[in-house]
C-alpha cells in the first residue's frame, strides 16, 4: 500500500520563460504524470481530487477550482492551474504536491516522475486574474458613489458582495468584524490600490447580505456532490441513450420527453397540465410537498431528477434555501428506522457526511429530501414506511419541503395517504405522442413496426418501453414477441433484446481493449450476481469500497466477480447497463436490475 502519511515530494527542474521577471506573476498549468513503469492499482477509488502546491521556489494561488482528475486510462492525470510568482532564475528545488479528496483528507502518495510547468499568460503585478474590465469599471463607479457619501442601491450592494466572494475585494469593519455583526461605522473596502470607508446604512446592508447569504464549506461540498449525482444520472439515462445511439446529430432539447402530467391538489378534481408546464412551478404551487405517481417506466425518477436539477439551481442562487438531496427508500426496510435517523445514515453512506453533521442539518431543516422508490420496499413494509414519513412530517424536525415518488397502482392500495399537499400522475402515452416521439428521433421504420403490431403499440405506452423498443428494435423478433402471453414475459424478452443490443454495439470504450472485452456470458453472470446482491440487501446502489479485500478475493475465487471489478463495472456503465455516480454504481433502471436478478446462473 502506498504511504499516505506524507505529501508527495518530487524534485523537478523548474523552467520559467526567458522574459520572466522577479515579482511578476504567471498563469501556470501543472501537469501530473505517473513515473515510467508505475501502474495505478487502485482503480476502485474515485476522483476528482484537489491539488495543493507548496514550494520555497515560488508562491502560488489556485485559479478557480484546483481539481486534478485522475484518469485511470491513457496515463494522463489532468491539470491544475495556479498563479505562480516566478523565481529569479532556473534552479532545482523541492515542490510538495498534496492530493486530497473533497473532504480535505489526504488521499495517498503517488510516485510522480515529473511536474511540468508551462507558462500560459503573463499577469502583471496587482492585477486580479478574476476581474474583467466590465466588472472593474462597475466597481469604480460604486467606489465613486461611496466617496461621495451616497447610499448604495441593492444592485450595487450585490455587485460588492459578488466581488468579495470572488476575492476581488475584501470587506472588514474598523473595530469589529462585520461577519460578527459589530459596528458598521468606519467599515473599509480594501481594493489593493486604495482604501475607501463606508459608514451607516450601506455598510450595515453589506453586513446583512454577507452574513445571511453564505453557506458553510460542508454545505457547498454537499451541494456540489448532489449536483454531480443529478447531472450524471440524467446524462446516463435511457432517454440520452436514445440520443447517443440513434440520433447523434439531434440536439437534446429538440427531442421532448413525451408524457402528459395530471395534477391533483387536496380535494379538488384532477386536471391535465399544459404541455410546457414547468415541474418547479408545480412544486411551488403545492408549497413544496409533492407526490409523483406513475406506472412502471412512466418517467417518475426522471421527473424527480429534473425537479432536483431546478431546485439545485435555486439553492445555488439562494444560499438560505434547503439543499435538495436524493434518497432511495428501498434501504429503509432493512432496519425500519425513524425517517430522521434513516436520512442521517444515508447521508453518511452516500456522501460521507458525519452522523453529527447530518443530524444537525436535518434538525435545522437545511435539507430538502427527495424520496424515490417507495414501491421498491418489501410490500408488507410499505404501509409502515408511509406512517414513518407522516410521523416525520408532523415532528418538530419536519422539513419545509418534501418530494416522494411511487408507483400509482401500489399507492392506490395503501390505507393511509401521505400527508403531502398535492400529487402529479404521469399518464400513459397516446398513439399520437408515440408517433411524434419516434418521428423526432428520425425513426419512421420503428413507428411502422409498432403501428402494425397492436400488442406492441399497447406495450410501448410508457416512455421506458418506447425507449427500449427504439434502441433494440434490430434485436427484436416480432413473431417471437407476439407468442409470449404475459406482460412479464414480454418485458423480460424486451430487456434481453436491449442487453443484447448494448453488448453488441461497436464503439471505442476506455475500460478494455476491444479484444479484451468480457464475453456476453461473463457480463450476464457478473451482473446477475450484482443484481441479486442488491436485492438481498434491499438497496439499489453499490460501491466497490463496501467489499473488504477478503470478500473480493472470495467472490473472485468463486467466479462471481472479475479480479478488476471496478474495470468491469465501468465497462457495464459504458454499455449503458449501469449508471455511475461518483464511487457508486446502480442499474440504469430498476426494471433492468429485476431482469438480471431473475436470470438463472449456471448450475442452478
Amino acid at each position: 500500500m502506498t504511504d499516505i502519511s506524507r505529501s508527495i515530494a518530487v524534485k523537478p527542474i523548474i523552467k520559467y520563460p526567458r522574459e520572466a521577471q522577479v515579482g511578476k506573476t504567471y498563469l501556470m498549468t501543472i501537469d501530473l504524470q505517473l513515473a515510467e513503469g508505475f501502474e495505478w492499482r487502485y482503480e476502485e477509488e474515485e476522483y476528482p481530487i484537489y491539488c495543493k502546491v507548496d514550494s520555497d521556489l515560488f508562491s502560488s494561488k489556485p485559479v478557480g477550482e484546483p481539481v486534478v482528475v485522475l484518469h485511470r486510462f491513457g496515463g494522463s492525470y489532468g491539470e491544475a492551474k495556479f498563479l505562480l510568482r516566478a523565481a529569479q532564475e532556473e534552479q532545482r528545488g523541492s515542490i510538495k504536491v498534496a492530493l486530497v479528496n473533497q473532504w480535505g483528507v489526504l488521499v495517498k502518495s503517488l510516485e510522480l516522475e515529473e511536474l511540468s510547468i508551462q507558462a500560459i499568460a503573463n499577469v502583471q503585478p496587482s492585477t486580479d486574474i478574476y476581474r474583467t474590465v466590465a466588472i472593474r469599471n462597475e466597481l469604480d463607479l460604486i467606489f465613486a458613489e461611496i466617496e461621495a457619501g451616497k447610499h448604495l442601491k441593492d444592485k450595487q450592494l450585490q455587485t460588492l458582495v459578488k466581488a468579495a466572494r470572488a476575492g476581488q475585494i475584501s470587506i472588514a469593519t474598523g473595530d469589529r468584524a462585520i461577519s460578527m455583526g459589530g459596528s458598521s461605522d468606519d467599515a473599509v473596502i480594501v481594493t489593493g490600490d486604495r482604501n475607501l470607508s463606508i459608514t451607516g446604512v450601506s455598510a450595515e446592508a453589506i453586513r446583512m447580505v454577507l452574513s445571511k447569504n453564505q453557506r458553510s464549506r460542508n454545505e457547498i461540498l454537499l451541494l456540489r456532490s448532489v449536483k454531480e449525482e443529478v447531472d450524471s444520472r440524467l446524462k446516463q439515462s435511457l432517454h440520452n441513450a436514445v440520443l447517443s445511439d440513434i440520433s447523434k446529430e439531434l440536439v437534446q432539447e429538440q427531442v421532448r420527453r413525451p408524457w402528459d402530467i395530471e395534477i391533483k391538489v387536496g380535494t379538488r378534481s384532477s386536471m391535465l397540465l399544459p404541455e410546457k408546464t414547468n415541474i418547479l412551478h408545480i412544486f411551488d404551487d403545492v408549497s413544496g410537498r409533492l407526490l409523483i405517481l406513475g406506472n412502471p417506466g412512466s418517467g417518475k425518477t426522471t421527473t424527480a431528477l429534473e425537479l432536483s436539477r431546478l431546485l439545485l439551481e435555486r439553492a445555488e442562487q439562494q444560499p438560505e434555501y434547503p439543499i435538495p438531496v436524493l434518497f432511495n427508500l428501498s434501504s429503509w426496510s432493512n432496519e425500519r428506522l425513524p425517517i430522521l435517523r434513516w436520512l442521517v445514515k444515508e447521508l453518511k453512506f452516500k456522501y460521507g457526511v458525519s452522523s453529527k453533521l447530518g443530524e444537525e442539518w436535518v434538525q435545522k431543516q437545511a435539507l430538502l429530501p427527495i424520496l424515490d422508490g417507495l414501491d421498491e420496499i418489501i410490500t408488507v413494509r410499505q404501509e409502515a414506511c408511509i406512517n414513518a414519513i407522516n410521523q416525520f412530517l408532523s415532528s418538530e424536525e419536519r422539513p419545509p419541503y418534501l418530494v416522494v415518488c411511487s408507483r400509482l397502482e401500489e399507492y392506490q392500495m395503501y390505507r393511509t395517504p401521505l400527508q403531502l399537499n398535492g400529487a402529479i400522475s404521469l399518464k400513459y402515452l397516446t398513439h399520437s405522442q408515440i408517433h411524434d416521439y419516434l418521428m423526432s428521433l428520425q425513426q419512421p421504420q420503428v413507428w411502422q413496426i409498432v403501428q402494425q403490431t397492436p400488442d406492441l403499440l399497447e406495450f410501448v405506452r410508457t416512455p421506458l418501453m418506447l425507449t427500449l423498443v427504439a434502441l433494440s428494435v434490430q434485436n427484436l423478433a416480432i413473431d417471437q414477441w407476439q407468442e409470449l402471453t404475459s406482460q412479464h414475459e414480454r418485458l423480460h424478452y424486451l430487456m434481453g433484446a436491449y442487453v443484447k443490443h448494448m453488448l453488441s454495439r461497436r464503439f471505442k470504450g476506455q475500460s478494455y481493449n476491444r479484444q479484451d472485452n468480457p464475453t456476453p456470458q461473463q457480463t450476464h453472470y457478473w451482473l446477475t450476481h450484482l443484481a441479486r446482491t442488491l436485492a438481498e440487501n434491499s438497496t439499489v446502489e453499490f460501491s466497490v469500497e463496501q467489499l473488504s479485500f477478503s470478500d473480493r478475493l472470495q467472490k473472485y475465487q468463486k467466479g462471481l466477480i472479475p479480479w478488476n471489478y471496478s474495470r468491469f463495472l465501468n465497462y457495464a456503465t459504458e454499455r449503458l447497463l449501469l449508471q455511475r455516480i461518483g464511487k457508486r454504481y446502480r442499474f440504469i433502471h430498476q426494471l433492468l436490475q429485476h431482469y438480471f436478478a431473475s436470470l438463472s446462473l449456471p448450475g442452478e
